[in-house]
């Protein structure tokens, strides 16, 4: 009966050996997830933020368009075209020309 007693302890403890190893490399496996997952949230963040940051500049932009198409359909507009594609002038406006 002796015999029979120490085989069974001897299974035990390597069955307990097995299960704590078994748990070490799960641990293992799983802090190394989180890390690479902390890693790629990082680089998630960044790319975030730049995409905000060219968001605001084409927002600038798309103002600046929209204040040059006002600009455009305005009349000063369309006299400061004619002045210097064309060569008009305002009848009670003098002009000086180099010899």
């Amino acid at each position: 009966m002796k015999k029979v007693q120490g085989r069974r302890r001897k299974k035990k403890s390597t069955s307990r050996a097995y299960l704590i190893l078994m748990m070490v490399f799960l641990a293992v496996v799983l802090v190394t997830q989180i890390i690479l997952l902390y890693q790629k949230s990082e680089v998630y963040a960044a790319r975030e933020q730049q995409l905000i940051e060219e968001l605001h500049e084409q927002e600038d932009r798309q103002q600046e368009l929209a204040d040059y198409e006002q600009y455009t359909k305005s009349e000063e507009y369309t006299r400061n075209t004619a002045k210097s594609k064309l060569g008009l002038v305002s009848p009670n406006e003098i002009i000086f020309r180099e010899r």
